[in-house]
């Protein structure tokens, strides 16, 4: 038997549309897409108001699911998922990072990050244990115990970001994870996500409207009309 090449692309897209339909109104989010995304990349998907951006996200990560065309992800076709698989595959190898934080009220920072570990099955122990080291490398272990409201706006988002690599997924899907950031705080999580794409080589695909946030990726998406318009390199790449 002779053994294949591994793709080097974790997300590969084939002419992705996604129709939707309300009685007569009929509204094409996206129209025909073709990309990849390779793994340890981070790439922004930037573009005006309803030009597709989270749609593309949602879809790309089997949130929802497309009207035509084919998403794999790690070589496995969403379409040929049923939804509980779906579920698994995204609790096991998907981690969402979204503009509302979603963290639970009444949980500390470490039993929130917890709840995706407990969720899976891992022990109490363990994930407590692995929570821990997740807060830690996101820079909010002594924060470990305060709730939601005791922290700040990016206090919070690092607990969210927390939370979504704490399965070790193989790619992290961000809707405009500083969307609810003043400047500063906005700064110091593209300055942390970056970090986390470099120093474990994270693949991140990440919705913003910031073109200072876009300009710290590896890659630029831009679209329009419910398709991809343009790709560029940053000029100024984070270090």
């Amino acid at each position: 038997m002779s053994s294949q090449t591994p793709s080097p692309f974790i997300v590969e897209v084939e002419n992705a549309w996604k129709v939707y339909q309300t009685g007569s109104v009929r509204v094409e989010a996206l129209r025909g897409v073709n990309m990849g995304v390779k793994r340890g990349e981070m790439i922004a998907v930037m573009g005006p108001s309803g030009c597709g951006k989270t749609t593309l996200l949602n879809c790309f990560s089997g949130l929802d699911e497309l009207s035509k065309g084919k998403v794999t992800v790690e070589g496995v076709d969403l379409a040929k998922m049923s939804d509980d698989q779906k579920s698994e595959f995204r609790a096991k190898r998907m981690g969402f990072i979204f503009q509302a934080y979603n963290l639970l009220p009444v949980l500390t920072a470490q039993e929130n990050v917890e709840l995706p570990l407990l969720l899976a099955g891992v022990s109490e122990s363990e994930a407590h244990a692995t929570s821990l080291d997740v807060l830690k490398m996101v820079g909010l272990g002594e924060w470990r115990s305060h709730k939601p409201m005791e922290l700040s706006g990016g206090q919070q988002q690092r607990v969210t970001i927390a939370r979504a690599l704490v399965n070790k997924p193989a790619i992290v899907w961000a809707d405009e994870p500083t969307g609810n950031l003043d400047s500063e705080n906005s700064q110091e999580i593209i300055k942390l996500l970056r970090s986390l794409n470099q120093q474990y080589g994270l693949t991140l695909v990440l919705v913003s409207h910031d073109p200072q946030i876009a300009q710290q990726t590896d890659r630029i998406i831009h679209m329009r009309n419910g398709q991809i318009e343009r790709e560029v390199k940053p000029a100024i790449t984070a270090s």
